[in-house]
């Protein structure tokens, strides 16, 4: 469940102001055109054109093809996470020290890739540009935006570690899909964004795909398979999804509203989240040896005092899916700023599919027959999703 920290992230919007006007001309002949944008002369947060970015994206359905790419990044690093996991991080590695350096990997990440858009002018006006026409970046307006999110991520995490240990992998797949129904939800209470029949319909297509996926864990059905506990598993994973689906919507909100740009948002909330694991894991780690027996307890205390050592585990490849998970969150925030909060789900799910290929390719492992059902529902729901918007 480390593994699943998944920052998220915004982006800016230039102030209304006529100092906010000639800043945004000087950056247009300073800043290096970006790879992905929108129409129109691009400027250089890339994906909408200089006369866009001095208002706040518009709240609609629209796809640009930044959020297309960002969206395919998101889906083949999701898909390849699993694998890079299991060949590269052993069962002795401190987790902890995985934590802490995905968040160390993550801010590095967003700067480099800030940096290599616009520059230094382009750091300087995210900056200057975080809260839009309320001003220039505080710590103040840091920990009202990024820390209560960063708490929200933190407890959902340990939320799903706890759950997954009291619930079948079948049903504990399918009851966390359920954030695809609570992100669509929180949006309309957050923004006001309004679903169309249709695009509801693409939203549980999107879950029925997930679900034909998620089947093979559910085949168990030995001595040793785990029980669905409802109250310690199913409660736990639907208050994660929740979370999940709640933090999306406000993520959303401060990218396609406040006006802070995706980097700077990145980066504060991996400041954010390692101070806040600090706090949560001795009380998470308590909380969870209380629930064990007696037996349980020791052994898992045990373990821990057998991993001391920081480093515990660690191999010259162990960093990799660390720095892959780091760049899955750099990924998650540009699809919910471009793309918004519904479409990341679309391709976390689509993943699925990814990740089945990619055992294919490497292990020789068969396609399940499931898989032919949910590429078609994955790619129809899309479809349907991207061309049937909500109309007032």
């Amino acid at each position: 469940m480390y593994q699943n920290y998944a920052t998220l992230s915004s982006d800016g919007a230039a102030q209304n102001s006529t100092k906010s006007k000639e800043t945004t001309t000087s950056l247009r002949k300073a800043a290096a055109t970006p790879l992905l944008s929108g129409s129109g002369e691009a400027d250089p947060e890339g994906g909408r054109t200089v006369e866009s970015a001095k208002l706040p994206p518009k709240n609609d359905d629209s796809l640009s093809p930044r959020g297309a790419f960002f969206m395919m990044c998101l889906a083949l690093q999701y898909g390849w996470q699993p694998l890079m996991t299991k060949e590269c991080i052993g069962p002795d590695v401190n987790k902890s020290s995985i934590v802490i350096f995905q968040e160390i990997f993550k801010f590095g990440l967003a700067f480099v890739l800030l940096y290599s858009e616009g520059g230094w002018a382009l750091w300087q006006k995210a900056l200057d540009t975080a809260n839009g026409e309320a001003g220039a970046w505080t710590i103040e307006s840091s920990a009202k935006m990024a820390l209560p999110l960063a708490c929200m991520y933190g407890i959902q995490n340990w939320l799903l570690f706890y759950s997954a240990g009291n619930m079948d992998p079948l049903t504990f797949n399918l009851v966390n899909q359920s954030k695809l129904i609570w992100t669509a939800f929180f949006l309309y209470i957050v923004m006001a964004k309004m679903q169309s029949s249709m695009q509801i319909l693409a939203i549980f297509m999107m879950m029925g795909a997930a679900a034909l996926l998620s089947m093979k864990a559910g085949t168990d059905k030995g001595e040793d398979a785990q029980a669905t506990d409802f109250v310690h598993g199913v409660i736990p994973n639907i208050a994660a999804a929740l979370i999940s689906g709640f933090a999306a919507a406000y993520t959303q909100k401060f990218t396609q509203g406040h006006g802070r740009m995706a980097y700077l948002f990145t980066m504060e909330l991996c400041v954010w989240q390692t101070l806040f694991m600090f706090v949560i894991t001795p009380i998470a780690t308590a909380g969870y040896n209380a629930t064990l027996g007696a037996e349980a307890a020791a052994a898992a205390s045990a373990a821990a005092a057998a991993s001391t050592g920081f480093f515990n585990g660690w191999f010259w490849y162990t960093p990799l899916p660390i720095l892959n998970n780091a760049a899955g969150g750099i990924f998650t925030g540009q699809v919910i700023q471009h793309a918004g909060g519904v479409r990341k789900g679309f391709a976390v799910v689509a993943a699925l599919c990814m990740t089945a290929f990619f055992q294919f390719i490497y292990y020789g492992t068969p396609l399940k027959p499931q898989l032919y059902i949910a590429l078609p529902l994955c790619v129809g729901a899309n479809i349907i999703y991207a061309n049937f918007p909500y109309k007032a």
